[in-house]
C-alpha cells in the first residue's frame, strides 16, 4: 500500500495552490464554454431583435396607413352626414312646399268650383230673364205692329177727313 501511494500522483487538494489552479482552469474552461454559448444566444437574440425591429417598422407603417384611412373615412363620413342633413332639410322644405302648393290648388279648385256654380246660376237667371224679356219683347213688337197699323189706319182716316174739310 505504501508503494502505491508513492507512485500515485499527489492529491491536488493536498498540494498547496495546485487545487486552486486546477479548479480555476475548470472554472475558466466552463466560463469560456458558457460565454461562447451566451455569445451565440446573444447573436441569435440580435438577429431576432433586428427582425422584430423590421416587423415593428412595418407594423408602424401599416398602423400609420390605417390611422390615416380611419381619419380620411371619418372626414368622409362627416361630409356624408352633412350632405344627408342638407338633403333631409331640402326634402322637408320641398315636402312642406308641395303640401302648401297642394293646399293652394285645393283652395283654387274649390274657389273655381264656387265661381263656376255662381256663374252657372247667374247664367241660368240671365237666360231666364232673356227668355222673359224676349217673350215681352215679342209681345211688345206685336203690340207695336198693332199700334202702328192702328196708327196708319187713323192717319188715313185723318187724311180723308182733312180732304173732306177742305
Amino acid at each position: 500500500g505504501e508503494e502505491d501511494e508513492r507512485t500515485r500522483p499527489p492529491d491536488p487538494t493536498m498540494v498547496w495552490g495546485v487545487d486552486e489552479t486546477l479548479m480555476g482552469m475548470v472554472k475558466s474552461n466552463a466560463l469560456i464554454q458558457v460565454n461562447e454559448k451566451l455569445r451565440e444566444k446573444l447573436g441569435e437574440c440580435e438577429s431576432v431583435i433586428k427582425a422584430l425591429q423590421v416587423d415593428l417598422e412595418r407594423a408602424k407603417k401599416t398602423n400609420e396607413r390605417a390611422v390615416n384611412q380611419v381619419h380620411n373615412l371619418t372626414i368622409e363620413r362627416d361630409h356624408l352626414l352633412m350632405e344627408r342633413e342638407t338633403v333631409v332639410t331640402k326634402a322637408v322644405a320641398s315636402e312642406a312646399a308641395a303640401e302648401s302648393a297642394q293646399a293652394q290648388m285645393r283652395e283654387l279648385a274649390a274657389q273655381h268650383d264656387s265661381n263656376r256654380a255662381t256663374l252657372e246660376t247667374q247664367l241660368r237667371e240671365t237666360r231666364s230673364k232673356l227668355s222673359v224679356a224676349y217673350d215681352k219683347n215679342d209681345e211688345l213688337a206685336k203690340e207695336n205692329r198693332a199700334l202702328s197699323a192702328e196708327n196708319r189706319e187713323k192717319a188715313k182716316q185723318v187724311s180723308r177727313l182733312e180732304t173732306h174739310l177742305i
